[in-house]
């Protein structure tokens, strides 16, 4: 086996470990993740986890995600304790919410979030808004 593949197959491997909960519970479960947090795992640098991710695509229960998916930042949660929640994650709440409410102002979609246990900025929510390709309230 050469060294690509079995650093591959590692990455891989600790990925699914770190985000099991992902793939047993489906997208709402994405835990926040680095590139270091894997590339500490794996024994490689960061750099090299990051062109590994680069155009490679994994097909789960839930769809097919490309790699560099389960690398996100995270979103401080109310509760207080260390565990964050996943950008993804967060996008998926904001696009839930304009569904269910329609236009809804930045600042109303922050509070219901906050409400949900998400600390989300209002700027932040808009930016979100934005990379999800929702309008905003005043042109919905």
């Amino acid at each position: 086996m050469n060294l690509r593949f079995q650093t591959l197959y590692k990455a891989a491997a600790a990925i699914m470990e770190y985000q099991s909960e992902f793939f047993l519970n489906g997208p709402r479960y994405l835990k926040t993740m680095t590139l270091k947090d894997i590339a500490d795992i794996v024994g490689v640098h960061e750099t090299t986890m990051s062109r590994l991710a680069q155009s490679k695509w994994v097909d789960t229960d839930w769809g097919i995600f490309q790699l560099k998916y389960f690398f996100s930042q995270g979103v401080a949660n109310t509760s207080g304790d260390q565990n964050s929640v996943s950008r993804n994650v967060v996008k998926d709440m904001i696009a839930e919410i304009v569904a269910e409410n329609g236009s809804l102002s930045d600042q109303k979609i922050s509070d219901l979030l906050l409400s949900r246990g998400i600390k989300c900025a209002r700027r932040t929510v808009g930016k979100y808004r934005s990379e999800l390709n929702i309008d905003s309230s005043y042109t919905r």
